[in-house]
């Protein structure tokens, strides 16, 4: 359903998805490799800080990419 709606909506491929709950958040992050599609996964409890979490994962799903 998720990529029928990026399709639909002409945004490109996904990269990532973000689901907050009562106790913290899940960030699951696509990693889109000419050999293989990766997805990281990440569970924080509610004292982790979302934009920085985002940012490194950003990050590590670059250099992941560029391997």
């Amino acid at each position: 359903e998720f990529r029928r709606v990026l399709f639909r909506s002409s945004l490109g491929r996904n990269k990532s998805v973000t689901i907050d709950t009562d106790s913290g958040f899940a960030l699951v992050y696509s990693v889109h490799r000419s050999d293989a599609e990766l997805v990281i996964n990440v569970i924080a409890d509610g004292n982790a800080i979302l934009g920085q979490v985002s940012y490194r994962v950003a990050q590590f799903s670059k250099t992941l990419a560029e391997a």
